[in-house]
């Protein structure tokens, strides 16, 4: 009887382990490892930490191993109802020690072995397509909401058309509340003043068609690439803090040329856009800004224009020596420790380009 609880529990667990790895093909442990570049340097955390970490963040895990094992189990119960050839001879055997009873017990053992497996993986399987089911119900939810929220606006550009006199006319853009908190943690205008004295003669700004000052008051809306981006930060780590998130900037950005200013003028030429993003550093929430930078010198996107850090500043283009997508000390007033500054390109193509970032670990 040991052997056989033993070969479905074993049996239960790699169920578990399939589906596990069909759905999120490889598991995302995040080992922190000191940069080359200089991005960070932390301590790589030892095997327990690790898993434990990894449990704490991964409960699919966790629950896909349990509902594989409790499949397995079912196996004995279903040969009650259907007779699975090699269960009841192994049972049987249990049952007599006969010699020719037991004949073919090993074989029989890895037969439900993989009746173990099968059932397991089923059991996963449906369980996952209830969840996806509640899941996708949510999302159609959200959906909805989503359109009644896009009916408001049209709504509330229909009032600012039949009233041009109003003070509806020089409002903001409505936007979801994790980009709407308006103005940083602290001014960091530095970030500007580095930008323009080091990025002179690699990005395009001066080509770029701009919203005419004064910026303070008047209609904006934020790049929808760094909407996207936010997104998918959030959705990866949605206990982190927003602290110091930011996208318009307060008056003091708004006297440099800093790209927290709605200073590139949209396709329609009636608002301004943010082209600049900071995220909050929240390690233990799941957004650590390390691996956020690290992610984007890897991925090189084409939509950044130059990202700071920890001190540290990064450009996408090649200057004064250095190459691109490599960091370089930033002296700013503002150290950036507190928060990620991420800048995308002036060109309103490329940075309302709101194709997936794809961050997979953070």
């Amino acid at each position: 009887m040991t052997t056989l609880i033993i070969t479905l529990l074993l049996s239960g667990i790699l169920a578990g382990l399939i589906q596990y790895f069909v759905d999120f093909r490889g598991l995302p442990i995040y080992t922190p490892t000191t940069s080359n570049e200089g991005v960070y340097d932390a301590v790589v955390p030892g095997f327990w930490t690790r898993l434990l970490n990894f449990l704490k963040r991964n409960w699919q895990f966790c629950g896909y191993i349990v509902v594989g094992i409790a499949g397995a189990f079912l196996v004995p119960v279903i040969d009650q109802l259907l007779h699975l050839k090699g269960v009841d001879e192994y049972l049987k055997c249990l049952n007599d020690s006969a010699a020719e009873a037991c004949n073919n017990k090993e074989w029989n053992l890895l037969i439900i072995f993989g009746y173990g497996i099968i059932s397991g993986y089923s059991s996963v399987r449906i369980i996952r397509g209830f969840g996806s089911f509640i899941v996708g119900n949510i999302n159609k939810s959200l959906e909805e909401q989503k359109e009644i929220l896009q009916k408001t606006r049209e709504e509330l550009e229909a009032l600012k058309k039949k009233l041009p006199n109003s003070s509806l006319t020089e409002s903001v853009e409505v936007l979801p509340a994790e980009l709407n908190e308006g103005t940083l943690e602290y001014p960091d205008i530095c970030d500007a003043a580095d930008s323009s004295e080091t990025l002179e003669g690699v990005s395009s700004d001066s080509a770029c068609e701009q919203f005419p000052r004064p910026w303070q008051g008047k209609k904006w809306r934020v790049a929808r690439s760094l909407k996207q981006l936010l997104s998918e930060v959030n959705v990866l780590a949605p206990a982190r803090s927003k602290k110091s998130d930011g996208t318009i900037g307060d008056i003091a950005h708004s006297q440099g040329n800093s790209d927290h200013n709605p200073w590139v003028k949209d396709s329609g030429g009636t608002m301004g856009i943010v082209t600049a993003l900071d995220i909050t550093h929240d390690a233990k929430n799941r957004c650590d800004c390390n691996v956020i930078a690290q992610f984007l010198q890897e991925k090189k996107d084409k939509r950044i224009k130059y990202v700071i850090w920890n001190r540290r500043i990064m450009n996408a283009s090649a200057i004064n020596g250095s190459a691109a997508w490599s960091w370089r000390p930033y002296s700013g007033q503002n150290p950036h420790d507190k928060h990620i500054h991420i800048s995308v390109q002036c060109d309103k193509v490329i940075c309302d380009d709101d194709q997936k970032w794809n961050i997979k670990v953070i």
